[in-house]
């Protein structure tokens, strides 16, 4: 993430709006990507999801982000950062 970016905090999101763009976000849960050619910029993706990031549609770029995965409690992480089609 860029030096001196101020995040916005946000829960989890489904983004249904193609070329969407989402950015200085400070997200807690997980993203679904409904629509194609979304963009995820400069922003903090973290919780502990199956897929923290999981697109349904073609174009999706994430630059400049961190994806965080937290283990449960006492568990080993296996989740994926990013996942399915697209």
């Amino acid at each position: 993430m860029p030096p001196g970016t101020t995040l916005t905090p946000s829960g989890s999101m489904t983004i249904t709006t193609a070329g969407a763009v989402i950015s200085g976000r400070e997200i807690t849960g997980a993203v679904t990507v409904d629509a194609p050619n979304v963009t995820i910029r400069s922003s903090r993706i973290q919780g502990n999801a199956f897929n923290l990031i999981r697109s349904n549609s073609s174009g999706l770029v994430v630059e400049d982000s961190e994806i965080v995965n937290l283990p449960a409690s006492g568990q080993p992480n296996c989740h994926n950062a990013i996942a399915f089609g697209g």
